[in-house]
């Protein structure tokens, strides 16, 4: 993944805000990446277009070998669903389906998954996170740590290459930032991109590269 001369601009009526300015970045595969800076300072929007949710205005964004501004709507929701997982701190389960039913979700848009393996996969996944005696569980059942940890094995089950988590441990109590971050980091070392937005200064121990933004300029910053 890189983003060179990327530009968000905004216009107004009383003209031009820029979000992000001339962004040069580029993610690797086996690292895990934190971006932090103020509110406002542009890191939702930055990670926005890295997931393909928003668009930029100038500049290219190279993901997969592929310039992204080439893609169509469908090419991009394809990505979207199989070659990224997101992670969000409000969880955004399905409070009426079980934690398995909420982990197979994604798997229903991925046609190389057959129907008989994705009850296996939800299941091999909700092992990984130490759930396997809460499959069964639905969202109001259980902690915050166990239904975040429900999210990033429900965005892991497609095996996407990134990981997206935006603020991830934004609901959490301190005991369960730890666990978090600690299957994030395993995460990139099973040869993942790992791209974190926190302002938990905790990240700090786990990230192996660490970008500062500040009113739309990124910088790389020493650990």
């Amino acid at each position: 993944m890189k983003l060179t001369n990327v530009d968000k601009i905004y216009k107004t009526k009383s003209g031009e805000l820029h979000i992000l300015k001339n962004i040069n970045v580029s993610f690797e595969k086996g690292n895990f990446y934190a971006i932090m800076g103020r509110s406002g300072s542009g890191k939702s929007t930055l990670v926005n277009i890295l997931g393909l949710l928003d668009d930029y205005s100038n500049g290219e964004y190279i993901f997969d070998d592929i310039d992204v501004s080439k893609l169509s709507d469908k090419e991009r929701s394809n990505i979207r669903g199989i070659k990224i997982g997101f992670v969000f701190q409000s969880f955004y389960l399905n409070n009426h389906l079980t934690a398995l039913e909420n982990v197979m979700l994604p798997l229903y848009i991925n046609d190389t998954v057959k129907k008989s393996e994705r009850k296996y996969i939800a299941k091999k996944y909700l092992k990984k996170m130490g759930l396997e005696d809460r499959i069964n569980h639905y969202p109001n059942q259980l902690s915050g740590g166990e239904q975040q940890r429900i999210a990033i094995a429900r965005a892991l089950v497609n095996n996407p290459d990134v990981i997206i988590a935006d603020e991830p441990t934004g609901n959490l109590d301190s005991k369960n930032e730890i666990v978090v971050f600690d299957i994030l980091k395993q995460i990139a070392n099973d040869n993942k991109i790992v791209i974190v937005v926190s302002h938990n200064e905790i990240i700090k121990k786990y990230c192996d590269i660490l970008y500062v933004i500040n009113d739309g300029n990124i910088s790389r910053s020493n650990l």
